[in-house]
């Protein structure tokens, strides 16, 4: 079983290298500047006590004073007391014992977790210099207390490193007090600087904030709210989270631009599909809770997950309107959403491609006799056994009900831009939906909009077309020599789905001098030229020239006309140029102007 269990984080690794190592997504494009590829940390000393397939012995002696003072601790107040540590545990050099170490410990836990001794507290242990394991600073031991099939937290956590989202790694272990046995606990991972330099290199963090309970009676926008607990970093100075904060109240026409520029949006996205994939309901995405906030040297910021222990047992829609404001304001700004339903078909893949189901249910099945000893549990064997198959049930069934999702949440088009016949064609991928088998989907998309502006205009124009099976459109109120933004929308009613990625092209200039000649006489130049057929659809006659002359030994240009010169019935035009000596030698050049631009100049000599 364990050697299986080895298997599977084998293949996750491998996994995690396609994920995060590329940056194009289900059409969605990612610049580099949105976007870190985070790798799982691999190889650091401490690896060997993160695997799920072995269970370490912790022991804990606490002093009569330290028990009282753990006695007083509430949701408000826990204080580290010192404690007795030691460890016995299987190391890649053989079986070793840590400790025993004088170290400091506190209870853990929020509503639902919350326990005080003798009942199965959780405990946080802190290790001074000189005394740690493999480096470690502090361990965390969660009593799992919400999740009778205790595969959860390592199940969830495993998915979000997969999808290079930055989460604790986990371990087991079976802990006493005092002698007497508190059965099986979770070693997860300590959010701390030593895990956070694993996963964003050294000396690369400004700030670690836990938040929390913003749903419930905290101030998401106050960045000195409670629900902000500083971890690491300074504590007075947090001007990072105030301009993140700050851009989080732009408007729906800017908030996207404005917050990715300090907002990892691959990485927050990935971690919201995984929530939602995983039906966590107490994390950022749902409850606004359950979460914490890094900032690196830059200010630029990243989301990782917390308390995952009652993951697998509910089912939300993927775009529900409840969560923290990051998350609501997402899903009603197409570039945002476009990311996260990438992320969710990704999860979905991943789940299938890791067979997560059957991981969950060999880990339950290696963990199902340390259920049975614990002296401390509080369900029985029988609601372990029962979760932990509704869990994995859950794990399979939830890529059905993403697919289901996907299938009315059509895939953004891809398009592409070309000139023809003085025009500017846009052509698109035709409209899909996932490949979910739904014959007709609610709410179809009815028809395309095609929107364009110049670069550097902040309105858009449109255009409609009618039908949803259409794939290009030509734009005929466009400038030669004018570089032009367009994307296309796919539309169901007034409702806007998945833009496309803006593209850029420039119109081509028309020619609209041909033949140039000159011809001089006494202290006149003779400019005769021709013009082609179709100017871009301008009568001929309604084009103004501007031209300029310079001697040969010039280098500057001195304009002598600029205005509209009628055709001559021949189909030339003519402009007699006046020359300042007739003992110079001269060039002249000529242009044409329309309302679509300025043409390219033409140059001829004397």
């Amino acid at each position: 079983m364990f050697e299986s269990m080895r298997a599977y984080s084998c293949k996750c690794m491998v996994l995690n290298k396609i994920l995060v190592g590329v940056l194009v997504v289900v059409g969605v494009t990612v610049s580099a500047a949105e976007a870190t590829i985070y790798a799982p940390p691999s190889g650091d000393e401490a690896e060997w006590l993160f695997d799920p397939s072995k269970v370490v012995s912790i022991s804990l002696n606490l002093s009569q004073a330290s028990l009282d003072a753990l006695a007083a601790s509430d949701l408000d107040v826990r204080e580290y007391v010192a404690a007795t540590f030691s460890m016995d545990a299987e190391t890649p050099t053989g079986m070793k014992t840590f400790g025993p170490w004088e170290i400091q410990a506190k209870i853990k836990g929020m509503w639902g977790s919350f326990r005080l001794l003798p009942a199965k507290s959780a405990f946080k242990l802190k290790f001074p210099n000189g005394s740690r394991i493999n480096g470690l600073k502090k361990l965390t031991l969660n009593n799992m207390v919400q999740d009778p099939s205790k595969v959860h937290e390592t199940v969830s956590y495993r998915l979000f490193r997969e999808m290079g989202v930055p989460a604790p790694r986990t371990g087991y272990a079976e802990l006493s007090i005092n002698g007497e046995p508190y059965g099986l606990y979770l070693n997860v991972e300590t959010l701390d600087d030593v895990m956070l330099s694993n996963w964003y290199g050294d000396d690369n963090t400004t700030h670690l904030y836990e938040g929390s309970y913003f749903g419930w009676y905290n101030n998401e926008f106050d960045p000195f709210d409670a629900g902000y607990e500083v971890d690491e970093g300074d504590d007075d100075n947090r001007s990072d989270l105030i301009n993140l904060l700050e851009l989080n109240e732009s408007d729906s026409t800017t908030w996207f631009n404005n917050v990715k520029a300090k907002l990892d949006m691959q990485n927050v996205t990935r971690m919201w599909a995984v929530e939602r994939y995983s039906g966590h309901w107490d994390g950022y995405s749902y409850s606004a809770n359950n979460y914490y906030l890094h900032s690196d040297i830059n200010g630029r910021f990243t989301m990782l997950p917390w308390g995952l222990d009652q993951t697998w047992g509910s089912w939300f829609e993927p775009s529900s309107p409840q969560g923290g404001t990051l998350f609501t304001k997402c899903m009603n700004v197409r570039p945002c959403r476009s990311r996260y339903v990438a992320a969710l078909e990704q999860v979905r893949d991943a789940v299938l491609e890791m067979d997560l189901g059957t991981y969950a249910r060999d880990l339950y099945a290696s963990l199902r006799n340390y259920i049975v000893t614990d002296p401390k549990k509080e369900h029985s064997v029988e609601d372990a056994d029962w979760w932990a198959t509704y869990s994995a049930d859950q794990i399979v069934s939830a890529g059905d009900r993403v697919s289901a999702w996907l299938a009315v949440e059509p895939i953004k088009p891809e398009i592409n831009l070309s000139e023809s016949q003085d025009t500017l064609q846009v052509t698109w991928t035709p409209l899909k939906y996932s490949s979910y088998p739904f014959e007709a989907p609610p709410d179809p998309v009815s028809k395309f909009t095609v929107f364009w502006r110049r670069v550097g205009s902040s309105i858009w124009r449109r255009r409609d077309i009618i039908d949803p099976s259409a794939t290009t459109m030509a734009l005929t109120a466009v400038r030669g020599g004018v570089e032009y933004e367009v994307k296309v929308a796919p539309m169901s009613g007034p409702r806007e789905w998945s833009n496309s990625d803006v593209k850029v092209f420039t119109m081509g200039l028309p020619s609209q001098v041909l033949s140039l000649a000159s011809s001089t006489l006494g202290s006149a130049t003779s400019l005769r030229w021709q013009a082609p057929a179709d100017l871009r659809g301008v009568a001929i006659g309604d084009v103004t020239y501007r031209i300029e002359m310079r001697r040969l030994s010039s280098i500057r240009w001195t304009p002598v006309f600029s205005g509209l010169i009628k055709i001559r019935s021949s189909g030339w035009y003519e402009k007699r140029v006046l020359l300042p000596r007739t003992d110079s030698a001269y060039e002249f050049r000529i242009r044409a102007e329309i309302v679509y631009g300025e043409g390219p100049w033409r140059t001829v000599r004397q």
